[in-house]
C-alpha cells in the first residue's frame, strides 16, 4: 500500500447541485462544469482603478459583483467596485469596513446583484493573493469565489484577461494553501455595447487615437459595407465547397440553408417598385414634418404680432420688485452689502446713523453708513437691526471682523454654536434666512472638506450652506417679550394690523383668557354699560334702554339688595 501521508492530495471544488427525487446519486455528487461571463464595463471599471492608484503602488484589487444560476455553475459578472489595501513583505491589509459600505450602498441600487468574487491587476499569482481569495471566499459562502486578473503591463501586447477559482491543496487546511485552476470566461455584451465596443476598436488604427461619432447615414453605408463583405465570403466557401477545395461542414450548410429560407425571393423589378414606393414615403413624411415646422414658426410670429401694445411692453418690462420706489412709507429693501474685496480679504466699517420702523415689518431697521472703497463718496446701507443696536453704533463687514452684536461675518469665521441672523442661502444674495422679528438661528458645525457649514433655522429644521456664505451675529430685534400679556384689545389689534393680517371677528368674550382681555367664562359684556341712564339727554335714549340681561346667571335669582 501506499503511505498516504506523503501523497499531494488535490481536490476540485465542487458545485452544488439541486437534488431531484429521480435523480441518480452518482449524478448529484459530481462536480459539474464551471465557466463565467463578464460584462464590458468591468474591464473600464478595473483599468480606471487602476489608474487612479497611489504612488508606488504595484497592483490594485476591488469587489466583483454579479449573479449566478440557480445551480451556481455559471456566474455572470455584471459591476465591480474598488477596495483600498496595502502589500507589505510581511503581510497585506485589506479595508474590509469600506467593503462592507460599499457592497451596502450597491445593495440598494442592484439589489439582485451578490458577491461573486474579486480582480486583481498584474498576471502574477502570489502567496497574498491566495489569502485574499480566502477572505472572498468566506463571502460567499458555499459557492466557489471568482478571481478575474487583467495584465495590466500588456506583456503579450494584450490586457490578457484570465478567471480562476481555488482548490485546497495539502494535508492541513490552511489559508494560503490553494491553488489557482483556470476556467472559461467570455465576453457578454449587447447590441448598443458592441457598437461602442466597435467604435472604440476602430481608433485602434488611427493615427491620433480618437475617432468621431458617425452620423445615420454613414452608420448606414457602413453597414451594408458589412454584408456585402460577408455575402462575398459566404459566397467564396460555397465556390470553394462546390470546387472541392474546401471540405464541406453539415453544421455551416445547415446554417446557410436556415438564413436563406428567410430571405424571401422577390423579382429585382418588382423589389425596386416596392423600394420607390416606400421612399417616396418615407419622403411625404419628411416634407409634412417640415411644413409642421414653419407653420408652428409663424403662428409664433403672428401671436406676437396680434399682442403687440400694452401686454407685449408689460411683459418686457417684468413685474419689478416690491421694493423697488423708495417712499416715506416703505423704507426699501432690508440687505447686507454687495460682497466685494473688501469683505473677502479684511473688513470695513460702518456706522449706524438711524433705528427706523418699516410697515409691514415687525424688525426695526438700522440705516448704515460705509465709506465708498472705490469712490470718494458715503453709501447708506439698510440692515434688519440686531437686539441691542443703537445710534452710533460701529457695525464691520468682513472676513477678519471681530465676533460682536451686529457685525457681519461669513460662516467660516464664527464658531459652533454661535446665534446669527439674516443668512445667506447663497453666497451674495445678501441675506435671506432668519429675517423676521426675535428668529434667529445657530451655527451646528462646519466640514472643511467640501467647504460647507450645518445650521438650524427657527423653524427647528437643519441646512447645510457654503461656509463663505455670510450671517449677522445676533437676535433680530423687535421679538418682544413673549411671556408679557397683552393686557389691552387695542395692543392685540395694532399687533395684528402692522403684520398685515386679518384682525380676527370673534368676539373676545368668546376667546380664553390668554388670548384676549374680555376671555373667560361666566359673563358675557366687559366694558361700559349698555343700558342708558334716566337722567340722560332725549338724543341718546334712542333704541334699547333697558338691559337685555340683568347680569345674573341664567337660572339664578337675586336674593337681596
Amino acid at each position: 500500500m501506499m503511505d498516504n501521508s506523503s501523497t499531494l492530495h488535490l481536490a476540485l471544488p465542487a458545485v452544488h447541485t439541486v437534488a431531484s427525487a429521480t435523480a441518480p446519486i452518482s449524478y448529484i455528487a459530481q462536480p459539474r462544469a464551471f465557466s463565467t461571463s463578464v460584462n464590458p464595463l468591468v474591464f473600464f471599471s478595473v483599468l480606471d482603478h487602476y489608474l487612479r492608484r497611489n504612488a508606488g503602488q504595484d497592483r490594485v484589487i476591488g469587489t466583483l459583483l454579479g449573479v449566478r444560476s440557480e445551480d451556481g455553475s455559471e456566474v455572470e459578472i455584471k459591476g465591480c467596485y474598488p477596495v483600498p489595501h496595502l502589500e507589505s513583505q510581511d503581510q497585506v491589509e485589506v479595508d474590509m469596513e469600506y467593503h462592507r459600505t460599499m457592497f451596502d450602498l450597491h445593495k440598494q441600487v442592484n439589489p439582485k446583484e451578490v458577491i461573486v468574487g474579486w480582480y486583481a491587476t498584474g498576471a502574477d499569482l502570489n502567496s497574498y493573493s491566495a489569502l485574499i481569495h480566502d477572505f472572498y471566499q468566506k463571502e460567499v459562502s458555499s459557492f466557489p469565489a471568482v478571481h478575474l486578473t487583467m495584465d495590466t503591463a500588456l506583456t503579450n501586447e494584450r490586457l490578457g484577461v484570465k478567471t480562476y477559482i481555488s482548490a485546497p491543496v495539502g494535508i492541513t487546511s490552511k489559508a494560503d494553501n490553494c491553488m489557482f485552476i483556470p476556467i472559461p470566461c467570455d465576453v457578454k455584451y449587447f447590441k448598443a455595447e458592441r457598437a461602442g465596443l466597435e467604435l472604440l476598436a476602430s481608433t485602434k488604427n488611427s493615427e491620433s487615437g480618437s475617432t468621431t461619432l458617425l452620423s445615420d447615414m454613414d452608420n448606414l453605408e457602413r453597414s451594408i459595407v458589412e454584408v456585402q463583405q460577408m455575402l462575398e465570403r459566404v459566397s467564396e466557401y460555397v465556390d470553394s465547397v462546390l470546387a472541392g477545395t474546401v471540405p464541406a461542414n453539415n453544421t455551416v450548410g445547415r446554417y446557410l440553408m436556415d438564413t436563406v429560407s428567410v430571405v424571401p425571393k422577390v423579382d429585382a423589378a418588382e423589389f425596386e417598385k416596392m423600394f420607390n414606393s416606400h421612399l417616396q414615403d418615407l419622403l411625404m413624411v419628411i416634407y409634412l414634418a417640415n411644413m409642421t415646422r414653419t407653420q408652428l414658426a409663424v403662428a409664433k410670429r403672428l401671436e406676437k404680432l396680434i399682442k403687440m401694445g400694452r401686454v407685449i411692453r408689460a411683459q418686457r418690462k417684468g413685474p419689478g420688485g416690491i421694493f423697488k420706489s423708495h417712499t416715506r412709507l416703505r423704507k426699501g429693501a432690508a440687505k447686507l452689502r454687495s460682497l466685494d474685496f473688501a469683505e473677502r480679504t479684511g473688513y470695513i466699517r460702518g456706522i449706524v446713523k438711524e433705528v427706523i420702523h418699516d410697515p409691514g415689518r415687525g424688525a426695526p431697521l438700522a440705516k448704515v453708513q460705509f465709506r465708498d472703497p472705490y469712490r470718494y463718496k458715503m453709501r447708506t446701507e439698510t440692515f434688519i437691526a440686531t437686539e441691542g443696536t443703537y445710534t452710533g453704533q460701529f457695525i464691520y463687514c468682513g472676513k477678519k471682523a471681530a465676533l460682536n452684536i451686529g457685525n457681519v461675518l461669513p460662516l467660516s469665521s464664527m464658531p459652533e454654536g454661535t446665534v446669527i441672523c439674516n443668512v445667506e442661502e447663497t453666497v451674495g444674495d445678501r441675506g435671506a434666512l432668519a429675517r423676521t422679528s426675535g428668529g434667529y438661528a445657530t451655527v451646528i458645525g462646519h466640514n472643511t472638506d467640501d467647504g460647507k457649514t450645518r445650521i438650524k433655522l427657527p423653524s427647528g429644521a437643519k441646512k447645510v450652506v457654503f461656509s463663505t456664505a455670510r450671517a449677522t451675529v445676533g437676535i433680530v430685534a423687535g421679538g418682544g417679550r413673549i411671556d408679557k400679556p397683552l393686557l389691552k384689545a387695542g395692543r392685540a389689534y395694532h399687533k395684528y394690523r402692522v403684520k398685515r393680517n386679518s384682525w380676527p371677528k370673534t368676539r373676545g368674550v368668546a376667546m380664553n383668557p390668554v388670548d384676549h382681555p374680555h376671555g373667560g367664562g361666566n359673563h358675557q359684556h366687559i366694558g361700559h354699560a349698555s343700558t342708558i341712564a334716566r337722567d340722560a339727554v332725549p338724543g341718546q335714549k334712542s333704541g334699547l334702554i333697558a338691559a337685555r340681561r340683568t347680569g345674573l346667571l341664567r337660572g339664578s335669582k337675586k336674593l337681596k339688595e
